[in-house]
């Protein structure tokens, strides 16, 4: 097995968990809801927080 280095799939592992960890701080979605010190309800919140395109969609309707 090419992954195996003195008998063991560990470093092989461990550079794989930080290239996934890597990516997924990447693809963070940022969260400034609470910049604008407005109170949201559940529903904006949600929003906000799960659906990327509603954010700016609020944004130019208020």
């Amino acid at each position: 097995m090419k992954h195996l280095k003195d008998g063991s799939l560990v470093p092989y592992a461990l550079e794989r968990a930080k290239r996934y960890q890597d990516a997924a701080l990447q693809s963070l979605k940022v969260f400034a809801g609470f910049d604008s010190e407005q109170i949201l309800s559940e529903t904006e919140l949600s929003q906000q927080l799960f659906e990327p395109d509603v954010k700016a969609t609020l944004a130019k309707t208020k």
